[in-house]
């Protein structure tokens, strides 16, 4: 297989400059799985910033949990739930709370991929056991809810600082975390 050789400098320049995988490919002349493959052996990242997101709340909620005693594993890269806490498939998703408070998600039945090249259907009930949904502030994990899939729906709100928030309950709901505050 012939592979364009290219300036890895230059490469590595261009990603520290923040483009993303379609921006470095035109800019080599190189197709985006080739950049993929250069950046997954010169050991660079995302510079996606849903993604990088997505992978901080993964951190965030397994450094949590293992630091309250809880068994965490994380999961390959493409498995269906993004944790293992104590044999159940947990499924992260990265909260941010908007004005006045509220925090939303949305959990579609059919996704669409990175700049939607592709659908696929999504079923948290059948993949996952628990919706973890960490609610973030900047860098820092401020709230985490763990709902039973069972309560999945396409768009669920959460208002961390009410005490009516509907789904206050599942703040300690498996006694992962500590009683004395909703929030982590």
């Amino acid at each position: 297989m012939y592979i364009r050789h290219i300036d890895i400098t230059q490469f590595r320049a261009a990603h520290a400059g923040g483009a993303n995988n379609t921006e470095i490919a035109q800019q080599f002349g190189i197709s985006v799985a080739t950049v993929k493959r250069h950046k997954k052996a010169l050991g660079l990242g995302s510079n996606c910033e849903r993604n990088n997101r997505g992978t901080l709340g993964e951190r965030l909620v397994a450094e949590y949990l293992t630091q309250q005693g809880v068994e965490v594993v994380n999961t390959k890269h493409g498995a269906a739930a993004d944790l293992w806490v104590d044999k159940l498939r947990v499924e992260v998703k990265v909260m941010t709370p908007r004005k006045g408070g509220a925090a939303q998600v949305r959990l579609p039945a059919l996704r669409g991929s990175n700049h939607n090249q592709y659908w696929y259907d999504k079923d948290y009930r059948r993949d996952a056991d628990i919706l973890a949904l960490a609610v973030l502030s900047g860098e820092k994990l401020t709230h985490l809810y763990l709902l039973p899939t069972t309560y999945w729906k396409e768009t669920i709100t959460v208002h961390p600082d009410s005490p009516f928030c509907p789904f206050r309950p599942f703040l300690n709901w498996l006694g992962w975390l500590p009683t004395q505050s909703q929030a982590v």
